[in-house]
């Protein structure tokens, strides 16, 4: 490496954005600035909104505490990004770069009429507390529908239903939790009627109402609260920036992680595609994000070194679900993400949840205090760097 003090930028202070500053300062030391930009200055333990949402304690954490002392926070919103320039944009400030990592994460989607104006969510802290104060003045009785069946959508359902039981909580979806055996599939729909949701399957929502959702064959359900928990979309073009995207939003990378035609600049996290040749699509989420930054900040490490950056490689264990405060669901899966037809289930699925939880967290700030530490599994491997990234990964 040259006596040249590298610039090196993170966009995102997510899961993804905070593991990869951690490690990029640990391990180049003295030799770059790394520089940490994102929008806020508290930390978004997205995998505990949920449970925000119906009113539970949720612990305020700063991105500052978790982030090592080498690392420089900026707060402000990411405007541009110029990978020609070598510039990002953060508040009307220019931040130049030889390196960047953008792990911007993602954000809630949707195209259907009223969730907008009339649905809650779970973008950010605030719009969960949000939801929280609403439930809080709701009659007894009042009906509350969640538009959405994946693992969002029946966290949320549940965890409202067991908070609040003097609720009619409705869980509206095409299908409940497709991705589960047949096993787990059914301990879902067992908790869920044991916790009160009414499961409405084969739902195609037409429109969101202030007191009702319509439904595309002309019926309706009443709703004095609707949570919208639809699915999210990367944040990419939220950004005024010229890097590739694909049709879902997300920015196109090589194996590697690497952003086409731009040297040293990488993606990490929801905002990015799945590298091509992947055995196996990458579900959004901390389980997916924490080794994208890991891996990201190994290339830029490579790169600024003069050596040649490796293909990402990762392989899934399994699939967490809480219930409640008393239940939970651990889906053992293969490195595929294929699953396996046995579950744990109940107290001890939820004990293991609420540890995964922890990790995630205690993660960050191991890495922070022992860079390189952070290890992932691996056995789903990307193809060879050279080939090209697919226009839709």
């Amino acid at each position: 490496m040259t006596n040249k003090i590298h610039e090196v930028l993170v966009l995102g202070g997510g899961y993804a954005g905070v593991l990869c500053a951690n490690r990029l300062a640990g391990r180049l030391g003295a030799s770059a600035r790394v520089t940490l930009a994102t929008a806020t200055p508290d930390f978004v333990h997205r995998v505990r909104l949920h449970e925000l949402l119906a009113g539970r304690p949720f612990p305020r954490r700063s991105v500052r505490e978790l982030l090592a002392d080498g690392v420089a926070l900026r707060i402000g919103r990411v405007e541009a990004a110029s990978l020609a320039a070598r510039t990002a944009t953060v508040d009307g400030a220019a931040l130049p770069f030889d390196a960047m990592v953008c792990a911007l994460g993602s954000a809630p989607t949707c195209n259907v009429p009223g969730v907008a104006e009339h649905a809650a969510g779970l973008a950010n802290p605030a719009a969960a507390a949000r939801v929280a104060g609403r439930l809080r003045t709701l009659p007894e009785r009042s009906p509350v529908a969640v538009i959405g069946g994946g693992f969002t959508g029946v966290e949320v359902a549940a965890e409202i239903a067991e908070a609040w039981p003097a609720l009619r909580v409705s869980l509206l979806t095409s299908a409940l939790a497709p991705g589960l055996s047949d096993a787990g599939r059914r301990y879902l729909r067992a908790s869920l009627d044991a916790l009160g949701v009414e499961v409405v399957e084969n739902a195609s929502v037409r429109a969101v109402a202030a007191d009702a959702v319509e439904f595309t064959d002309g019926s309706s359900l009443p709703a004095a609260l609707t949570v919208w928990a639809g699915g999210f979309a990367g944040s990419a073009p939220a950004v005024d920036a010229d890097w590739p995207l694909d049709g879902r939003g997300r920015i196109v990378v090589d194996a590697d992680l690497g952003v086409r035609d731009a040297p040293g600049v990488f993606a990490a996290g929801d905002v990015a595609a799945s590298a091509p040749g992947m055995e196996s699509s990458l579900r959004m989420g901390c389980v997916t994000a924490m080794p994208l930054g890991a891996h990201a900040a190994d290339n830029v490490v490579r790169h600024l070194r003069g050596e040649a950056t490796r293909p990402f490689a990762f392989g899934f264990r399994v699939q967490c679900v809480s219930l409640g405060r008393r239940r939970g669901l651990v889906q053992p899966v293969d490195a595929r993400d294929q699953t396996k037809p046995w579950v744990v289930t109940g107290r001890l699925g939820a004990l293991v949840k609420e540890s995964i939880c922890r990790y995630v967290v205690g993660a960050l700030r191991v890495e922070a205090a022992a860079p390189g530490m952070y290890r992932w599994p691996g056995g789903v491997v990307a193809a060879h760097r050279a080939l090209p990234a697919a226009a839709d990964a």
